[in-house]
């Protein structure tokens, strides 16, 4: 969760990272970012995220949301694998509906969702698009083999890798 607001604010200019007009809009899933209270759920709203349901489909509120926020000129933020992962294997499993790719590519790559092309494929107009990707962040919070953090604070002095274009 801290992937997105940490990693952005470190690449972007200042001036773009603290504009909040110019700021990006993202998905948050619904467990994660929306129902652990009021405090928690105006916290991520402020942060210009969107409730998204896993498993919920490509015809989600969510997903019609950030379409319009595309059809307005907005930047929209979104990790195909449509959730945190680590462990080097991107979006492994979790319910992915990716059955083209070979089993190389899908060992390689994983199982990622299909939210993020629709938004790309439906677009009113051409739109920018610019993939990144990024390693490291399991060592600055790491989470155990049931998915929950270890920490509430994420460790100082760990390198994340980031590759953009």
């Amino acid at each position: 969760v801290i992937d997105d607001p940490l990693l952005l604010g470190a690449l972007l200019p200042l001036p773009l990272a603290m504009d909040a007009r110019r700021a990006r809009w993202s998905a948050c899933s619904q467990e994660v970012c929306y129902s652990r209270g009021a405090l928690l759920s105006a916290f991520f709203g402020a942060g210009k995220t969107l409730p998204v349901k896993r498993g919920g489909g490509l015809d989600q509120a969510a997903l019609g949301a950030l379409a319009e926020k595309l059809a307005q000129g907005d930047w929209v933020h979104i990790f195909p694998e449509g959730h945190v992962h680590q462990g080097g294997e991107l979006g492994r499993g979790r319910g992915s509906h990716d059955n083209q790719r070979d089993d190389d590519a899908k060992r390689r790559f994983g199982l990622l969702k299909r939210g993020a092309a629709k938004l790309i494929a439906h677009a009113p107009a051409p739109l920018l698009v610019l993939p990144f990707v990024h390693d490291g962040m399991h060592r600055l919070m790491p989470y155990d083999e049931t998915g929950k953090c270890e920490s509430k604070f994420w460790s100082s002095g760990s390198v994340v890798d980031v590759a953009v274009g």
